[in-house]
């Protein structure tokens, strides 16, 4: 059985449940504009670097254009002071995550977190995680263009030595699967909400739990 040359994981909806997190601080700071944040928002913004998501609050709250520019990086530094509050709090590990991680790392796989966070908010969750599972991590702050641009996954790729065609990206968002197929990885989905259409090259499961050494091998196979 050929596993892949490395396994790179989304963070947040997919090894951890802080997409509640963000919801409810999102939620806050919609409260300021006399607004509320609802499912819809959040589908739209699933898996989008901070500045799409403080642009998509100013523009729900009618800011736009030249004033938006100004304000966005402002919004941006809330929310991400905001959340760092709320996983002090704690965050939930997803089922099937830790068993998953374990069985890669007993396998020899290197593994790698590609986040659309920023650093200090994938320190955090590391510190539930375990940093030590992972050889690289990689944070919205280390480059220039976030998912969906492919750059994230490339540079997980580049640090651990992988030919990404050899690489599994392992995802729940629309923006993050478009990120790994642009890549050139394999990729896996566990949609984090429903309703989400996919690539037709990417593998949709419904759960970290039903995600084996058999089924990544498998998908390395099929691009081989």
């Amino acid at each position: 059985m050929q596993l892949p040359s490395a396994v790179l994981f989304d963070m947040d909806g997919l090894l951890v449940d802080t997409e509640v997190l963000w919801f409810d601080v999102q939620d806050a700071v919609m409260r300021g504009f006399g607004l509320r944040w609802t499912a819809d928002d959040q589908h739209a913004t699933l898996g989008t670097p901070l500045e799409g998501s403080a642009r998509y609050i100013l523009g729900r709250a009618g800011v736009t254009g030249a004033e938006a520019d100004a304000r966005w990086r402002a919004l941006a530094d809330e929310l991400i002071e905001r959340m760092v509050v709320a996983e002090r709090g704690g965050v939930e590990v997803m089922p099937g995550a830790y068993d998953l991680l374990d069985a890669l790392g007993d396998a020899g796989v290197p593994l790698a977190v590609v986040s659309n966070s920023q650093r200090v908010l994938v320190d955090g969750v590391l510190e539930t995680l375990g940093a030590h599972r992972f050889a690289t991590t990689v944070s919205a702050t280390e480059v220039r263009r976030g998912k969906p641009d492919p750059e994230p996954y490339l540079t997980a790729a580049q640090r651990l030595g992988a030919r990404p065609g050899d690489c599994v990206v392992v995802e729940d968002s629309l923006t993050g699967a478009t990120a790994g197929v642009a890549a050139g990885c394999q990729v896996l989905a566990v949609p984090s909400l429903p309703g989400v259409a996919f690539d037709p090259r990417v593998r949709v499961v419904p759960s970290l739990r039903d995600v084996d050494l058999a089924l990544l091998a498998e998908l390395v196979a099929r691009a081989a």
